[in-house]
C-alpha cells in the first residue's frame, strides 16, 4: 500500500523542515501508524537517523548559545559543568 522510498523521502523532508527529534513525530506527521513505520524499517534507516541526530545537535547548540548569553547564575553553572574538564568537574 505504501511505497518505502516515498515514505522515506517524505520523512527526510519533514526532518529538514522542522526540528523533529523523535521517530514518533515523523510517523504522526506522515499520518501512518507506528507499525507501518517499523514494517518499512524507517526506524532503522541511516539517513533518517542522521537527520534526527543533526536536529538534536542543532537544538543543543542553540540552547547552549542562549544559556551563555542568559547571565543567570544557575544556567552559567550548568553550562560550565557541561563544558569543563573532568578534573574541574570533580572539584
Amino acid at each position: 500500500m505504501y511505497n518505502t522510498e516515498e515514505l522515506k523521502s517524505q520523512a527526510l523532508e519533514l526532518i529538514e523542515s522542522r526540528p523533529i527529534t523523535l521517530h514518533a513525530d515523523i510517523y504522526a506527521m506522515l499520518g501512518i501508524s507506528k507499525q507501518t513505520y517499523h514494517n518499512h524499517k524507517l526506524n532503522q534507516d541511516e539517513d533518517i537517523r542522521l537527520g534526527i541526530q543533526k536536529n538534536k545537535a542543532v537544538i543543543r547548540l542553540n540552547l547552549r548559545a542562549k544559556w551563555a548569553s542568559d547571565g543567570h547564575p544557575t544556567t552559567e553553572i550548568a553550562l560550565y559543568k557541561m563544558n569543563c574538564s573532568e578534573e574541574e568537574f570533580a572539584r
